[in-house]
């Protein structure tokens, strides 16, 4: 948060995680925790919290900025904001 300098930005991060959840990246996360771990969804409040540490991979993170950045767009958001957050600093 303390790198954003506007609330388009603000709204591509937050679009960024919510495509998360509609890719089906935490329930397949959640799926495969529970899978490890040998627990039955009824054991969830036993799953170790470390198991949702790790990122999506290459190809999920990419995913989630591509249909986070439409999103944010289609709200109103200028794309600008997807550019100005994902852009390398040097």
């Amino acid at each position: 948060m303390a790198f954003l300098d506007s609330e388009d930005q603000l709204a591509v991060i937050l679009s960024h995680e919510i495509e998360h959840v509609a890719l089906n990246h935490c329930r397949d996360r959640l799926i495969n925790a529970l899978s490890e771990q040998r627990l039955s969804p009824l054991d969830s409040a036993k799953l170790k919290v470390e198991s949702f540490f790790r990122g999506y991979g290459h190809d999920g993170e990419l995913a989630a900025d591509r249909e986070g950045a439409k999103l944010a767009s289609a709200a109103g958001y200028s794309p600008n904001g997807a550019v100005r957050v994902w852009r390398p600093s040097y």
